[in-house]
């Protein structure tokens, strides 16, 4: 999955702009792109991608398996340190529904802007999203690789959780979310000795071989594979249905993962679709419910 890890021009170089307007302008021939604009407002490169509405015929399938499966959805935003008001543009939608999010935060990014921002709301949790959100290796995109000297990395964490604990107080909760879905053996072991309460990722909801509760999302709003925006409606009900159907827990947990730098008008009015749609067939919850289950199992 390709991602861009910063919109941050003061810390870029030329050859890094180039190629991020490069990427992006590319994506201008697209068929499945409607609109592109891309502005620059102080250190800050915005860029808005409108892809083409596609309505799906999958609606009726995802509520036959609804009438079934007994779910419950949570949402989490991730790569929070990052275009703020687009975050104040996701915060103000979901506040109206009464929906809280776990917001990934970044905490080499964030800083008194990002807590003015949040501090307009309260539909929120702050989770821990690695350190840098920079990419060590050669392969796939990760920050936490198995060749890193585990010291540095274990430091980091806690630097980490120390700056989002200063910043975001009781909003804070120490969750491990690692940039990428990308996390190695040894900084598991990192987190798990630094008695974090979950790993939240993007896999199946697990116990994994560290004994750390994983409580991930499955499904994911953003096409990484095309353009870097909203897929559309049959791409997210794609994996909806897929991921509701391959469980048989009594009670599915599915969590949907936003990037509100990559969110746009064509993206909102689907999760206003879906809102409505699983209203009386489905139940929404925050992380915190999730968490508070896993730890009354765990008594």
């Amino acid at each position: 999955m390709n991602r861009i890890n910063s919109y941050d021009i003061s810390k870029l170089s030329f050859h890094d702009i180039k190629e991020l307007e490069e990427n992006y302008i590319s994506q201008v021939k697209n068929k499945n792109i409607k609109k592109l604009d891309i502005k620059i407002n102080g250190n800050d490169l915005l860029i808005n991608i409108e892809p083409y509405y596609l309505k799906s015929d999958k609606w009726d399938e995802l509520n036959n398996i609804l009438k079934i499966k007994k779910v419950n959805f949570w949402f989490r935003d991730d790569d929070v340190g990052f275009a703020n008001e687009k975050l104040k543009e996701m915060l103000c939608f979901f506040n109206k529904k009464s929906i809280n999010l776990l917001l990934a935060a970044i905490p080499s990014k964030v800083d008194v802007f990002t807590k003015e921002t949040l501090s307009k709301f309260n539909n929120y949790l702050i989770g821990q999203h690695g350190y840098s959100h920079k990419n060590y290796s050669d392969v796939e995109s990760a920050e936490f690789t198995i060749d890193r000297d585990t010291l540095i990395v274990k430091n980091e964490i806690k630097l980490g959780n120390k700056i989002l604990e200063k910043l975001f107080g009781e909003k804070y909760i120490k969750v491990f979310i690692p940039p990428w879905f990308e996390i190695d053996d040894n900084t598991h072991k990192t987190i798990k000795e630094l008695k974090y309460f979950a790993l939240s990722n993007y896999w199946s909801n697990n116990k994994n071989k560290f004994g750390m509760n994983e409580i991930n999302c499955q499904v994911d709003l953003i096409n990484w594979e095309n353009a870097w925006t909203f897929g559309g409606e049959d791409f997210v009900l794609n994996q909806l249905i897929k991921e509701i159907s391959s469980c048989n827990d009594d009670y599915i947990n599915i969590g949907i993962l936003l990037h509100h730098e990559r969110m746009g008008k064509i993206a909102y009015q689907f999760l206003e679709r879906f809102l409505n749609f699983i209203e009386g067939k489905a139940n929404i919850v925050d992380f915190n419910t999730l968490l508070n289950n896993i730890e009354d199992r765990n008594d």
